[in-house]
């Protein structure tokens, strides 16, 4: 596809989601965005890195997630600091990534495996 295009696309998308009933097309705007936002992650090396670095921890920062954001305190105050969604994601998405690399070497250790 064309980069122009799958611009295009998000753009109308956005548009008929927020001034029109785009919630009940939801159904249908999702397929559209999962190919444009594929198409768009295949050509930007940078992000198709990062978000092949974070599949590779995946499993484990689904694991270690909600110990930061529920049980243990002092990281559920840092993870809630900002006050917004937004950046409250990408501190617990850090967490989790650094607590699953973390615990990736440790059982690499402990299994006698490199």
């Amino acid at each position: 596809m064309n980069p122009i295009f799958d611009a295009f696309i998000w753009v109308a998308v956005i548009f008929l989601r927020r001034y029109s009933n785009g919630i009940y097309f939801d159904i249908f705007f999702v397929p559209f965005l999962t190919l444009v936002s594929i198409d768009i992650v295949g050509r930007l090396s940078f992000f198709k890195r990062c978000l092949s670095a974070l599949g590779k921890q995946s499993t484990n920062m689904w694991l270690t997630h909600t110990f930061f954001c529920y049980y243990f305190g002092v990281t559920a105050k840092i993870v809630a600091a900002p006050r917004y969604a937004i950046p409250a994601f990408f501190i617990l998405l850090a967490m989790s990534y650094a607590a699953s690399v973390l615990v990736d070497k440790i059982w690499k250790k402990a299994s006698f495996t490199s």
